[in-house]
């Protein structure tokens, strides 16, 4: 975040001018005295490899990790296709399935069908990018509003939670509200309320979330998480599944409106932790909650 990265650069500038202001008033004004110039000089070389150490020791640790999806889209049906059946779609979206695809303005499969235009195609685009980013926001809210539990997606079964609306100090409580404004995902509050009786999703101290281009950012200051949604823009119609998962087509000429479309997706899961804090004793806990948030959305988004 910008204030840590501020910070870890003042001080760095400040050591530098008080090492170099105390040489310049103290010891040049009484160069004749041996000991004090002898322990400058052990004070400069000492800041000089504390230097040299922050600036090649100390780096960011990047990785990116790919999503694949496929997206069923038949009339005002849009879903997103599971190749094994024991990979559950995520409550949210299965619930609200319509809801979002009426505000993500995404038009009927038989409109797309007939599309010839580039433009056009560009534009559903945005809309399916816009539908992914709701779907995620909605289920996170929904399966993973608690960034220290698991995933409730990751139970089989019948299972009982515990929610409780009290917050404290040692987290950050983000609102429904907030979620929403700063994402900037087509859902209602109401609809998160519908299935979560949790008000906030409760993330690292001091994370922020953000919406970017084509997805959404979470940001603290130990790490930089980055969920990005792309949509090819050609798809497949009618495309069917052999049972071990390869694709097929079927050749009948289908009236649009009997024609259903598949959308190529992949989710773009990017994580850095900042160089600024890259030796901090915390970094482990960062590093496992974002593992769990990547395999929060490939159990609920993957083909597989």
């Amino acid at each position: 975040m910008k204030d840590i990265n501020i910070g870890f650069w003042l001080t760095l500038a400040t050591l530098i001018v008080i090492v170099v202001w105390c040489g310049y008033y103290i010891v040049v004004r009484n160069i004749n005295h041996k000991d004090m110039v002898f322990s400058y000089t052990a004070l400069f070389a000492a800041m000089c490899l504390f230097l040299l150490n922050v600036y090649f020791s100390m780096r960011s640790e990047s990785e990116v990790k790919y999503i694949h999806s496929h997206i069923y889209h038949k009339g005002d049906l849009i879903c997103f296709y599971k190749h094994d059946d024991a990979k559950h779609i995520p409550f949210f979206v299965s619930k609200n399935n319509r809801l979002i695809y009426s505000s993500s303005k995404i038009p009927l499969s038989e409109e797309v069908v007939l599309y010839s235009d580039i433009n056009e195609r560009i534009e559903l685009n945005k809309k399916l990018v816009e539908y992914m980013r709701s779907c995620f926001i909605g289920s996170l809210a929904n399966d993973f509003h608690d960034w220290e539990e698991n995933p409730k997606n990751n139970v089989r079964g019948t299972a009982f939670f515990f929610i409780s609306n009290d917050v404290d100090n040692k987290h950050e409580y983000v609102s429904h509200r907030d979620i929403i404004r700063c994402s900037g995902v087509n859902v209602s509050e109401e609809m998160l309320g519908d299935c979560n009786i949790a008000k906030w999703i409760k993330l690292p101290k001091g994370t922020k979330v953000k919406k970017s281009e084509n997805g959404v950012i979470f940001e603290n200051p130990h790490v930089l998480i980055k969920v990005e949604f792309n949509v090819d823009i050609n798809h497949a119609w009618d495309l069917k599944y052999h049972p071990n998962g390869t694709t097929y087509t079927i050749g009948a000429a289908l009236p649009p409106s009997e024609r259903s479309i598949t959308y190529f997706s992949t989710i773009k899961y990017s994580t850095e932790f900042k160089k600024e804090l890259s030796g901090s004793p915390n970094k482990i806990i960062y590093k496992v909650w974002s593992d769990k948030l990547f395999n929060f959305i490939n159990d609920g988004f993957s083909l597989s």
